[in-house]
This record gives structure tokens, sequence and C-alpha cells, in this order.
């Protein structure tokens, strides 16, 4: 899940939770390759940010420290 510390006039943190779909474009489609390029070179540095997996008990928890900026992830990932 993506958690927004700012609002830039569209609450994306409603959008999340809701399950809104949302269509639009974050890349151009000739930089996206070259993004998951840069991205590959990367992935140790990457893995740094990403939280180890947890419980679907756990995630109320980690819920509340993504929103209040207490977490120095930026993605959690359920293994559930």
């Amino acid at each position: 899940m993506g958690i927004f510390h700012h609002s830039k006039g569209l609450d994306l943190n409603k959008v999340v939770e809701k399950e809104i779909t949302l269509i639009g474009c974050s890349v151009f489609q000739d930089e996206q390759n070259e993004a998951l390029q840069v991205m590959a070179s990367l992935a140790e540095d990457l893995r740094k940010l990403i939280a180890p997996p947890i419980t679907l008990d756990e995630l109320p928890d980690a819920y509340m420290s993504l929103i209040s900026g207490d977490s120095h992830y930026l993605k959690t990932v359920t293994n559930q």
C-alpha cells in the first residue's frame, strides 16, 4: 500500500483505503523501461525501503506507523 503524508488537492489515502480505481499515468511509455533498468541496478538499496513481510494481524499497527510517519520504510508487504 502507498501512504501519502501531504495532500496535493486529492486525498490519496482515501483512494487507497476505499480501493478506488483511479486511471492515469505516472510515467511516459518510453521512460518505463529505463526506470525499470535503473531500479534493477539499485535492487540491494531498494530492498532497504521495503519492510519485512508481516501478517494480516500486524497490518493495523504497520498502517498506523506509516501514516504517522514513524516508519522508515516506504512499503509494507503482507505474507497472507
